[in-house]
């Protein structure tokens, strides 16, 4: 491996409404609309319990309890954004503490300013998860391992 190779880790977490809709992050992005699962990455030394946590905080200001593993990636994905990094990404099935303190839009990148650029949240549903409405390969195969493990699909 060359020394300019590297791993990086994220941590996402699937957060369902009443209404088995979940949560998703339209993020615009180094010049490109996105929409995927919220989370973020890992830093030396977190969990990937405490690094979601972390996350939700940052971008929602909703405090989450972390319930169970739901999809680790097992393909390769090189980072859309750094080069010559491998990806690495977990995701969880969350839950809110308490009633929710964010809000959420109806509108695809209705953005407002969010901690690190332009970003909102949407329920989607989770039957409508897939490659056309999530922009990440990893999102997409979580997404599909959520829908079996509720058994939607």
């Amino acid at each position: 491996m060359s020394k300019n190779q590297r791993f990086t880790i994220r941590v996402y977490g699937f957060l369902l409404n009443e209404n088995k809709q979940v949560l998703v992050s339209d993020e615009y992005l180094m010049g490109n609309d996105y929409t995927k699962i919220s989370g973020g990455g890992l830093t030396f030394g977190e969990s990937t319990h405490e690094a979601l946590i972390r996350e939700y905080m940052e971008e929602l200001k909703q405090p989450i309890s972390v319930k169970e593993h739901i999809y680790t990636t097992d393909f390769f994905v090189c980072s859309k954004f750094r080069p010559q990094t491998q990806l690495m990404a977990i995701y969880y099935l969350i839950e809110t503490i308490g009633d929710y303190t964010f809000r959420t839009k109806t509108k695809l990148f209705d953005y407002d300013q969010g901690p690190d650029g332009l970003q909102s949240f949407r329920w989607v549903n989770l039957h409508d998860l897939n490659k056309q409405t999530l922009s990440f390969a990893t999102d997409v195969a979580a997404a599909k391992a959520l829908q079996k493990h509720l058994s939607v699909i």
